[in-house]
């Protein structure tokens, strides 16, 4: 027997281990797994069917490293099985024209409508982007709603503005609608960067200034590698083109379009510039007085070798835009050139002209978060008797960059907090974002984000 002496002893000593080995694992317990292991415990694929009586609506996406394999995941998780538009979002780590074959196999009779976004997609379920590749499809058929997809390439046509024409002319084919009708809204995306303007311009001539809602397809995340974005409309895809998907609607499509910074008391006149060039503000080197709108940061970002288009994009420049007595305002992405200690140049996302008066703004990305949560409301969701039957959402890939990772499923929760369980919606992340101002017209910009809420009748 132990004497109490030795009693005395021994209990503090115990004591002490247990703490210690509590501690232990307490801390293992709250230390995150690797990251192989979180990968493979996390869903692989999902999807969601809506069971309506008047409809056929349903969504999916896939990590399959495979292309033909994860499209069939996506294709299946839906649940449509007589859809007339598919909206196909991917990463370039996908084979687009797998894609479409796959669709196409497996959905015989919808019209295919995509773009490949950058760092994957988000859908009702959340967020979802994978090193592998990510295919996300949203498929629906809805009653009062006829769609017609059609694209065309650049190297088919003598002229940019032919481009516009030619891709409307296919799309409004494949609607079956005559030749004077006149859709409610045009999904729109380009792969090509820098023409975005001229397109749309022409696009305003042939319908009379109809709403646009879409963005620049990506090329991959590294914005200096070999363009790998791509486009599909009218059973083909584009390596460099433009594809349209007109929405004819008995009930009126709802959206919103629109950026989430704040507009500071920075301000100048762009004195020199060259489409997305900005030589001089005020006659000053551009990217000097950006840097001194910024406190110098830029500079010091630079110098450390930070990746400056990310970090910029909470910083865009914009316009005030103002017809017939509405105001918008446009933000432009801006970032200096390699060369802006020499030169003075700020490259620019999007078209200025010289006489352009500009504000410098900024955001968090909290605030633009919370920006994106209000989109339905600000869209008139759920304000009358027009009810959403599928929604279509864009959001500026230099925007969810500056998102936390763990963060961007919010994006996912506040949606559907607006817009409730029983509205199926898809979600890409894009290069330049292409939309209208009520009142105003249609325009290109960046750092933006724009909500279509595509309507079902009554």
């Amino acid at each position: 027997m132990f004497s109490k002496r030795r009693l005395v002893i021994w209990v503090p000593v115990v004591l002490v281990a247990v703490t210690i080995v509590a501690a232990f694992v307490l801390v293992k317990s709250h230390q995150p797994a690797p990251a192989n292991a979180d990968a493979a415990a996390l869903p692989q694929s999902g999807g969601h069917h809506y069971n309506r009586p008047d409809s056929d609506v349903g969504y999916g996406w896939s990590f399959a490293g495979d292309t033909a394999a994860a499209t069939e995941e996506a294709v299946k998780a839906t649940g449509c099985q007589d859809s007339d538009l598919t909206i196909a979002v991917w990463t370039c780590a996908h084979d687009s024209q797998k894609i479409l074959q796959t669709i196409r196999r497996l959905q015989p009779k919808t019209q295919i409508w995509g773009l490949t976004s950058d760092y994957g997609c988000v859908l009702p379920d959340g967020y979802h982007h994978n090193a592998s590749g990510t295919v996300g499809l949203l498929s629906m058929k809805l009653p009062g709603m006829t769609v017609g997809v059609g694209g065309a390439a650049f190297d088919e046509v003598a002229s940019t503005p032919q481009i516009a024409r030619l891709a409307w002319q296919r799309a409004l084919a494949n609607s079956h609608m005559s030749a004077t009708a006149k859709p409610r809204m045009i999904l729109f995306s380009a792969n090509f960067a820098k023409i975005e303007e001229p397109l749309i311009a022409e696009l305003d001539k042939i319908t009379g200034g109809i709403p646009i809602a879409g963005g620049t397809s990506t090329n991959q995340s590294n914005p200096r590698g070999p363009a790998k974005g791509s486009v599909i409309g009218g059973d083909k895809v584009y390596g460099q083109g433009l594809t349209l998907c007109l929405i004819f609607s008995d009930q009126p499509v709802k959206w919103t379009f629109r950026g989430g910074f704040d507009r500071t008391s920075k301000s100048g006149v762009i004195t020199n510039a060259e489409s997305r060039v900005i030589h001089t503000i005020d006659g000053r080197p551009a990217a000097q007085v950006y840097n001194e709108w910024t406190d110098g940061k830029m500079g010091e970002v630079m110098d450390r070798g930070e990746d400056i288009r990310k970090w910029t994009g909470l910083y865009p420049i914009c316009r005030q835009l103002t017809r017939n007595g509405q105001t918008h305002t446009l933000f432009q992405h801006v970032y200096p050139m390699d060369d802006w200690k020499t030169s003075g140049n700020l490259g620019v996302s999007s078209n200025v002209s010289t006489g352009d008066h500009i504000d410098f703004a900024e955001g968090t990305w909290n605030i633009l978060m919370n920006r994106l949560g209000k989109l339905p409301e600000i869209a008139g969701f759920g304000k009358d008797d027009v009810k959403t039957g599928a929604a279509f959402l864009i959001c500026c890939e230099s925007v969810l960059k500056n998102v936390p990772v763990p963060e961007r499923t919010r994006i996912a929760d506040m949606m559907d907090e607006q817009m409730g369980e029983d509205t199926p919606w898809i979600g890409a992340f894009t290069w330049g974002e292409d939309g209208n101002f009520p009142g105003v017209g249609n325009y290109h910009g960046n750092t933006l984000t724009s909500l279509t809420l595509i309507p079902r009748s009554k």
